[in-house]
């Protein structure tokens, strides 16, 4: 086995001596015939050499050369002068026709509607009541009956607010008035 290693280690070596590329000289630079016939068409133009000094004043060319723009000039404001006297026009205010606002939700007969107010009203003025024995007995009250009445005062005003616009909605939140109500006066009770 260390022969065969060995052999192998050899062969290597002198594998590598042996194959070395011999570099190539350096080729001779040829121009292409592109280029020949570019320098020829070259030597063709150029012009023929002057001699006096009147043919030199007539082929010779203006030179422009760039220049800056000119300087930007500002201008002042015109001064706007108000007599004390005079005041502000006026802009004409157009009104804007009142349109009812479009909103999605139950078509209600006036039966419905008249039921619904009904209920609505019978469930405030429960919710009032509560509220107004509970001022009578305010000192007492402990944080949880305020906050109660705190929130009965609330879910009433959302409730009066919402009768104009909706009257199921209204008649929801006098009902969850009543509830809150019916617990405040409960504890009082107790």
């Amino acid at each position: 086995m260390k022969q065969a290693t060995l052999v192998i280690a050899i062969l290597s070596l002198l594998g590598g001596c042996v194959r070395r590329p011999v570099p190539l000289p350096p080729r001779p630079l040829v121009p292409p015939p592109a280029q020949e016939r570019a320098l020829k068409i070259a030597e063709a133009e150029l012009p023929p050499q002057l001699e006096t000094a009147e043919e030199l004043e007539l082929t010779r060319f203006p030179v422009f050369l760039p220049t800056a723009p000119p300087p930007r000039i500002r201008l002042p404001r015109p001064i706007v002068v108000r007599k004390k006297d005079t005041p502000e026009p006026v802009k004409p205010t157009i009104p804007k026709p009142v349109t009812p606002a479009f909103r999605l939700g139950e078509l209600l007969t006036p039966a419905q509607q008249l039921e619904l107010i009904s209920q609505t009203d019978a469930f405030l003025a429960t919710s009032e009541q509560a509220v107004a024995t509970a001022a009578t007995v305010k000192p007492k009250l402990t944080s949880d009956q305020d906050g109660l009445v705190g929130q009965i005062k609330a879910l009433i005003s959302q409730a009066r607010n919402a009768r104009n616009s909706d009257l199921v909605e209204a008649r929801k939140l006098a009902e969850r008035s009543k509830t809150l109500s019916e617990a405040l006066v409960r504890s009082l009770s107790n």
